[in-house]
C-alpha cells in the first residue's frame, strides 16, 4: 500500500515537473531565443555577403521576414554565428587530421578555449555597455555580433589552404578590414538612432569603437 502510494506520488510529481518544463520551454524566454534563429535563405545569403563585402550601401536597407515586424539585415541573429563557429572548429579538426596531429583531447581544449574567449568578450562588452549608455543591448545580441567574426576567419582558413603565402596575406587583410567595416555599420545602425540625444550618441559611438577594437584584436588572435 505504502509502495503504491509512493509510486503514485512520484508519478504525480514527475507529471507536474514535466508540465512545468513544457510551459517553460514554450514560454517567452524560449520564444525570444528562437527569434534569433528564424532566418530565411535570402537573409542568410545577404548577411554572409555583407560580412565579406559590407561596402554596398543599398543592401543595408534590406529586411528579412524572420520576425514580425520584419528585421533589418544589420540586426544580429544567432544562426550564422553558431554555424560558423561549429564549422570553424570542424575545420581545425580537419587540419589536425591532415597533419596527423588529431587528438580528441586537444580538439576539446581548443573548442573550450574558443567558447571561453567568446564568453569573456560577452561579459566585457556587456559590462562596458553600462558606462556608455548602451545597457539596453542584450546578451543574445552581443553574442550575435561577436560571433560573426568566424565567417571571415573561416574563409581565411580555407583560402590559406588553397593559395600561396602572399595571396593569403592579401586576403587576410581584406577580410579583416571588411569585418571591421561590417561590425561598425551593424553597431551604428543598431545603437544610434536619429532621435537620440547628442550626448548619448557620443557615448554610444565610443562604445561602438570599443567593441570594434575588442573584436579586431580577437580576430587577429584567432586567425
Amino acid at each position: 500500500m505504502n509502495y503504491s502510494l509512493g509510486m503514485g506520488l512520484q508519478k504525480e510529481a514527475f507529471n507536474l515537473g514535466s508540465s512545468y518544463v513544457n510551459k517553460a520551454i514554450s514560454g517567452r524566454k524560449l520564444d525570444k531565443i528562437r527569434r534569433y534563429f528564424q532566418i530565411d535563405n535570402f537573409y542568410l545569403l545577404l548577411k554572409i555577403f555583407l560580412i565579406l563585402f559590407p561596402f554596398s550601401s543599398g543592401l543595408w536597407v534590406q529586411s528579412t521576414n524572420r520576425d514580425v515586424p520584419s528585421v533589418p539585415v544589420g540586426h544580429p541573429d544567432l544562426y550564422i554565428p553558431l554555424m560558423s563557429v561549429i564549422t570553424y572548429i570542424l575545420f581545425l579538426a580537419g587540419e589536425m587530421e591532415i597533419k596527423n596531429k588529431f587528438e580528441p583531447e586537444k580538439l576539446g581544449k581548443m573548442a573550450t578555449r574558443i567558447f571561453m574567449v567568446d564568453i569573456l568578450e560577452m561579459f566585457v562588452i556587456k559590462g562596458a555597455s553600462f558606462f556608455f549608455e548602451s545597457q539596453d543591448v542584450e546578451i543574445l545580441e552581443i553574442l550575435g555580433f561577436i560571433g560573426y567574426k568566424y565567417v571571415p576567419i573561416l574563409v581565411m582558413k580555407v583560402a590559406g589552404a588553397l593559395v600561396g603565402v602572399v595571396l593569403k596575406k592579401i586576403i587576410s587583410i581584406c577580410l579583416f578590414f571588411s569585418f571591421v567595416v561590417f561590425l561598425g555599420k551593424c553597431l551604428k545602425g543598431f545603437l544610434i538612432s536619429g532621435d537620440s540625444v547628442m550626448s548619448v550618441k557620443k557615448k554610444r559611438m565610443y562604445f561602438l569603437f570599443l567593441v570594434v577594437i575588442i573584436e579586431g584584436l580577437v580576430f587577429i588572435g584567432l586567425k
